[in-house]
């Protein structure tokens, strides 16, 4: 039996909200500009990330900027 992966998504503007907010309070150790490069790429590579994850799909934060709960997404993966 082998691994299921995943794929966390979730609403991108609200994504970068969250990133500006840790980066602003030095607890994230990206740089800046490193965001909006890492969204084009899964933007260019959308339909491989379908083919390959297909209905393992999990939207970890909403447009509120408000993060799933962890026991939310165990159970979606069926943990």
């Amino acid at each position: 039996m082998g691994a299921r992966p995943w794929w966390f998504d979730g609403d991108h503007a609200a994504a970068k909200r969250r990133f500006d907010e840790r980066l602003a309070q030095g607890a994230h150790e990206s740089p800046p500009e490193a965001f909006d490069p890492q969204m084009a790429r899964i933007e260019r590579s959308w339909t491989r990330i379908e083919e390959v994850f297909g209905g393992r799909l999990i939207h970890t934060i909403g447009r509120d900027g408000v993060y799933v709960d962890r026991e939310v997404i165990f159970n979606k993966m069926g943990l």
